[in-house]
């Protein structure tokens, strides 16, 4: 493969290792946090503590989604845009703006339908992670011989698809959320 040409022992996944950890065990500590806080405001019991904590684990899932998915796309586009700097700068820059433009259309899904929308962003996010599983490499080293900014470009086109649909996520799951706490009163 194409490949073969770069020294790509500083994106090793042992590398990343320690600093996954450490957002792993930030995450945890901002969800208890956040868990504690949300059961000292239920001083009455009006929301059942499994509501609650399905809650948390949702959010904490689209969190930890785009985490691990950023990591990776780091490590795996690294080979393809070849300097560290670049390659977190387009990927940050892809999640950041196809992330808002997807929870900018969520607002366009007629009421009901949120929950077909949310099944089919899920269904559309797996089969993205089957094929770049699957293709991903081949993809790279046809777009290798194309100059930096086109590798750039396309970079952030291939991060379109899952930064689109887990930028969904969100709006959908506080839709969702705060239909529950009106409909029992939260306040």
């Amino acid at each position: 493969a194409y490949f073969s040409k770069f020294d790509v022992s500083l994106f090793t996944p042992a590398r990343f290792g320690l600093t996954l950890k450490q957002a792993g065990v930030a995450s945890l500590a901002v969800l208890a946090v956040a868990y504690a806080f949300l059961m000292w405001r239920m001083r009455k019991p009006r929301l059942a503590p499994s509501f609650v904590g399905s809650m948390m684990l949702y959010f904490a899932a689209i969190g930890i989604g785009f985490i691990v998915l950023e990591l990776w796309a780091m490590q795996k586009l690294f080979l393809l845009v070849v300097d560290p700097a670049y390659t977190t700068a387009v990927t940050l820059s892809a999640f950041l703006f196809f992330g808002g433009l997807g929870s900018l259309v969520v607002r366009h899904i007629p009421a009901g339908r949120e929950r077909s929308a949310l099944a089919i962003a899920t269904a559309i996010l797996l089969l993205y992670l089957v094929a770049a599983s699957l293709y991903m490499d081949t993809l790279m080293d046809v777009l290798l011989p194309y100059s930096f900014a086109l590798r750039a470009l396309f970079t952030a086109l291939i991060l379109a698809i899952p930064a689109f649909v887990l930028g969904m996520q969100l709006p959908l799951g506080l839709a969702a959320v705060l239909f529950m706490l009106a409909f029992v009163g939260f306040g």
